[in-house]
């Protein structure tokens, strides 16, 4: 069972969602009532685009104190995707509640700061979840989108460009890059 949840946990990573899928049925199929696999089928939806679906199978959980704070953030993201900015708030609060070096936590608000027009909270916020785990691609994009409406231009760009550097795919990073480059007058790099 072990190794199965593994390699569900490896094919999500590795974009198998239809793979993965299969392997977490049958492990429900053979334990039902186990919380870590409705907590990876609620990450698989996630992954998938399908918030919705993963805050239902996040529900039952809130029972289980163990998995609280990776439940929280969880639901956190998924009320991020659904731009239910409240609520990804409070999520969010009640997993720095429990773990005050959660830097998901810190990213998911420093998201939400940002939505909300508040730019230095988000900076501040991004800083605090890069601070805590470097290797936070959104959190480094976040920081650039909240520097640059700060005026700060020449961070912005080093901030895209960290995010940029761990995850190429970030298209509005890119956008905001080459805004900031030509306002500089600089060519892409």
């Amino acid at each position: 069972r072990i190794c199965l949840g593994e390699m569900a946990r490896c094919c999500m990573r590795l974009g198998r969602y239809e793979q993965c899928d299969a392997l977490l049925a049958d492990l429900l199929r053979e334990s039902p009532d186990d919380p870590s696999i409705h907590f990876r089928a609620a990450q698989l939806d996630l992954r998938r685009g399908h918030p919705a679906e993963a805050l239902a199978r996040l529900a039952p959980m809130r029972e289980q104190p163990a998995y609280a704070d990776a439940i929280d953030c969880l639901a956190g993201q998924a009320h991020l995707l659904l731009q239910q900015w409240d609520s990804a708030e409070e999520a969010f609060r009640r997993v720095l509640a429990g773990d005050e070096d959660n830097a998901e936590a810190y990213a998911g608000l420093a998201t939400i700061a940002l939505q909300r027009g508040e730019f230095q909270e988000a900076a501040e916020l991004a800083i605090q979840a890069v601070g805590l785990h470097h290797h936070l691609p959104s959190a480094h994009m976040t920081l650039g989108l909240a520097l640059a409406e700060c005026q700060c231009e020449a961070e912005a760009i080093h901030a895209l460009e960290t995010a940029l550097g761990m995850a190429p795919d970030l298209h509005l990073a890119h956008r905001k890059l080459a805004q900031l480059r030509r306002a500089q007058g600089v060519g892409p790099a």
